[in-house]
């Protein structure tokens, strides 16, 4: 095709030629491209109503990323893709695809193609109306349409700005596939800086709060979400924790929740999700509820996932828009999500170690304390101090069983620094059970339907709790009596690893009473002993009866 030569466009075009050759270079974004194309065709035609249309003929997929119109404001979502045949993807546009030739359309026209199934009236059209796009190409494929519309007989497209719009069209085209690619290294380079940058603030660091922290706050300069948290995922529990949420910049405070929803999903396959509207309709699909805050219509949600299995789920949700996130998004995010991941697992290793080296103090603490000790009472106040040192409970108690009276004893209660003294009571609810079976019991969340079940009282002393944990006592391999933990202030607090440290803890403090109770016994039995062998030498061969 020639550069068209009339009333001086030649001049005009070839110097918008250069500029557009220029631009793919020059401009800052793919959207400063755009806008500055359209002031180029601007200078060759009537362009005040202006769009561009993207094409992926992988996906068989159309999204308008730029779209000026003085006429027709129901703008299409820059963000969303339409399949053929829907939603905007009925009208011309999708017709010059089709076909893939420049289409110059006025409205007799846009009626004729209307009533043979060709097209179907998108937008705004009057009986003035032209319409003219052409197919943008670059090495031999097709990436889009360019495309100017009028509405008034005043400016009427001919055929002789049909071939000049295609004519730069092929160089929009050349010049479009080029910024794209400047554009896709520019946002390359931006993750791999970002990830960088993440793996940098991340590396040797082992507080699992700073590590949340960190990509919590990256994840939010990044990502277009009004919405940011991190769930982890507690197996012994079955809850999610987040140790960051926020929304709006407002920190929620963390308050596990039963896995459900979107998170359980992408936790069960290891899958991210994706769902850039409709969310509403997908979260009854999908069983999700609104936690808290406003209703997302964009969210997208990354597992976690160390050694091939799922411990957490990153959510970023956008609660002012559909069409949010794209799958570059959705890529840089599991990125992230593996790196987090590696953080928190050598944060992880790192604490188990101090973790045990600690509880092994702690219990070798306990136990040379109580080493030799013969009070019952002091052995139970070191122990419950101890206790109350370590774990996070507001309330801790230790009971002993009566068998002669059938009560519950408790030698040491303290909540929130208070010592309560209260009378025996019956051997009931929680501590029953524990009583009976001979194990632990961990009830970290809903504590009151728990307890409704196993008939216990909704607290003996102070606060109702709100996760508790009990451990028995044994004597002579019977359980004697039970150590509890409560925290009144949230739910999901006590792990697994808190239960093995108190049933460790629980045997210590059984085997320092059982020693006194022998080395009692044993006093008890010399004094006896002691006293029969002086009676029976003072008596000895004494015969006078009032003597003896």
């Amino acid at each position: 095709m020639t550069v068209p030569v009339d009333d001086g466009r030649a001049e005009r075009t070839q110097a918008a030629l250069y500029r557009i050759a220029e631009l793919a270079s020059s401009a800052q974004d793919i959207h400063e491209f755009y806008r500055e194309v359209h002031a180029v065709v601007g200078g060759l035609m009537y362009a005040n109503n202006f769009f561009i249309a993207q094409y992926d003929d992988e996906r068989q997929l159309i999204s308008w990323p730029y779209y000026v119109d003085e006429v027709d404001l129901d703008v299409p979502d820059p963000n969303q893709w339409y399949a053929f045949g829907e939603g905007e993807a009925r009208g011309t546009t999708a017709y010059v695809l089709r076909t893939g030739e420049p289409q110059l359309i006025a409205y007799h026209r846009t009626h004729e193609l209307i009533e043979r199934g060709e097209i179907e009236l998108v937008g705004i059209a009057t009986e003035e109306s032209t319409w003219l796009g052409v197919p943008l190409r670059a090495e031999g494929r097709v990436l889009g349409v360019v495309t100017v519309q009028s509405y008034t007989r005043d400016v009427t497209y001919t055929e002789d700005d049909k071939e000049l719009l295609a004519f730069v069209g092929q160089h929009i085209g050349v010049a479009l596939s080029r910024a794209r690619a400047i554009e896709e290294t520019r946002q390359r380079n931006a993750e791999l800086a970002l990830i960088n940058s993440v793996q940098e603030a991340l590396a040797g660091e082992l507080e699992l709060q700073a590590i949340y922290d960190v990509v919590g706050d990256k994840i939010q300069e990044v990502f277009d979400a009004q919405v940011v948290d991190i769930g982890m995922y507690e197996l012994s529990s079955g809850l999610i924790s987040f140790p960051y949420a926020i929304e709006r910049g407002v920190r929620f405070p963390d308050e596990p929740i039963q896995l459900i929803g979107f998170r359980k999903h992408v936790m069960e396959t290891r899958e991210s999700l994706l769902i850039d509207e409709d969310v509403i309709e997908a979260g009854e699909l999908y069983g999700n509820p609104v936690l808290a805050g406003e209703m997302a219509k964009s969210v997208l949600y990354v597992p976690l996932v160390a050694e091939g299995r799922a411990t957490g789920v990153i959510s970023l949700q956008n609660i002012n828009r559909e069409h949010a996130f794209s799958e570059s998004d959705r890529q840089l995010l599991s990125t992230l999500a593996g790196s987090l991941s590696v953080a928190l697992e050598n944060a992880r290793l790192v604490h188990e170690t101090r973790q045990q080296n600690a509880e092994l103090a702690l219990i070798n603490g306990v136990q040379a304390a109580v080493a030799g000790e013969l009070d019952p009472q002091t052995i139970y106040e070191v122990v419950g101090d101890r206790i109350g040192e370590v774990y996070d409970a507001q309330a801790v108690s230790i009971s002993t069983y009566d068998e002669a009276t059938g009560l519950l004893e408790f030698p040491y209660l303290v909540e929130r620094g208070e010592r309560f003294a209260i009378d025996p009571i019956p051997v009931l609810g929680f501590r029953k059970h524990v009583l009976e079976t001979g194990e632990p019991l961990l009830v970290n969340e809903d504590v009151a339907a728990a307890a409704e079940r196993y008939g216990n009282p909704t607290a003996i002393a102070g606060e109702a709790p709100k996760s508790v944990l009990f451990v028995p006592l044994f004597t002579a391999a019977r359980p004697s009596g039970v150590i509890s933990l409560q925290n009144v202030d949230r739910e999901g607090v006590f792990r697994e690893s808190d239960q093995r440290l108190l049933v460790t803890l629980a045997g210590s403090i059984s085997a320092a009473l059982e020693n006194a109770r022998l080395v009692q016994e044993t006093q008890q039995r010399n004094a006896e002993l002691a006293l029969i062998n002086s009676v029976q030498e003072s008596i000895a061969g004494e015969l006078d009866p009032q003597a003896i």
